[in-house]
C-alpha cells in the first residue's frame, strides 16, 4: 500500500519539543520553547504519529510510534520500522522492513541535516499567530504563508500549562493528498488536505549513548565498510 510521506516531514519537528515560560503571548512561549530545548541538551521523548485528513476528521490513515533522542548536536529518531541517526560526522538511515542501511557523511549527503532546522527559521514561514487557553494546554495557532516551502497551511502547537512541555503538534498541509490509495481495490480519486499529528510523552534524560556510536552501524576497514553485528544481514546502500 502506498503511504503518505510522513517520515521526512517529521525530521524538522524535533526543534519544537518543549517550552517553559510564565508567558502570555505566543511569541514568548515559542522563544522559551527554543531556550528549553537547548537547555535540555540530552533527552529522550516517546513519539506517536497519526496521519489523518481535513481539519478534524478523526479517521487515522497511518499510525507510527517511536522515539526522539537528542545529545547535543546529535539526533536519533526511531519511527516505526525506520531509524535515522545524525552524528557530528556521519548519517545513517535504517529500514528494518526492507533490511536496508544507508550510510553517508554529512558533507556528502543531500539528506536533511536536523541541526539546521531551528525555530526562528521555521517561524519565518508562518504568520497571524494566536494563543488560546485550551483545557490543560496553551494552544498556539499559526497560519502558513502562501509561499512557505514547508507546504503547511496551518500549524497548531499544544503546550502543557503546568510543565510547559510541548505535547502535540498538528500540521495541515496545503498540498492535497489522494486518499483513495488507502482503499482496497479500484477507487475514484478522493482529494483532501492531509493532517499530521505528532504527540510527545515520557520526557527523560536517560539516553543510550550507543545510539550514536558509529561502531553500532558500521566501521571502515581500509576501503571497505563493514556493518555492525546488529545489522550484518542488511543491504548496504552507500550515498557516495
Amino acid at each position: 500500500m502506498k503511504r503518505f510521506k510522513i517520515i521526512p516531514l517529521a525530521l524538522f519537528a524535533w526543534v519544537l519539543l518543549s517550552a517553559q515560560a510564565n508567558a502570555q503571548t505566543y511569541q514568548e512561549i515559542l522563544e522559551k520553547t527554543l531556550e528549553k530545548t537547548e537547555a535540555m541538551g540530552v533527552y529522550e521523548v516517546s513519539t506517536e504519529y497519526k496521519m489523518m485528513r481535513g481539519l478534524d476528521n478523526p479517521k487515522v490513515y497511518e499510525h507510527y510510534t517511536g522515539k526522539l533522542v537528542q545529545n547535543g548536536s546529535k539526533i536519533y529518531q526511531q519511527l516505526g520500522a525506520m531509524e535515522f541517526v545524525q552524528s557530528d560526522s556521519f548519517y545513517v538511515k535504517l529500514n528494518h522492513d526492507d533490511k536496508e542501511i544507508l550510510i553517508g557523511t554529512l558533507k556528502d549527503t543531500n539528506s536533511p541535516q536536523l541541526s539546521d532546522f531551528d525555530l526562528e527559521a521555521i517561524l519565518e514561514h508562518f504568520e497571524n499567530g494566536k494563543l488560546i487557553k485550551n483545557g490543560k494546554y496553551f494552544k498556539i495557532e499559526l497560519k502558513g504563508k502562501a509561499d512557505n516551502p514547508l507546504q503547511m497551511a496551518k500549524l497548531d502547537l499544544y503546550v502543557d500549562k503546568e510543565s510547559y512541555l510541548l505535547r502535540k503538534q498538528s500540521m495541515i498541509f496545503s498540498r492535497v493528498t489522494d486518499f483513495s490509495i488507502y482503499e482496497e481495490g479500484p477507487a475514484t480519486q478522493d482529494l483532501d488536505a492531509a493532517r499530521l499529528e505528532i504527540s510527545y510523552s515520557d520526557y527523560n534524560s536517560n539516553v543510550d549513548s550507543n545510539l550514536f556510536a558509529q561502531e553500532r552501524y558500521f566501521q571502515h576497514l581500509g576501503d571497505d565498510i563493514v556493518l555492525g553485528e546488529e545489522f550484518s544481514d542488511f543491504e548496504l546502500i552507500p550515498l557516495n
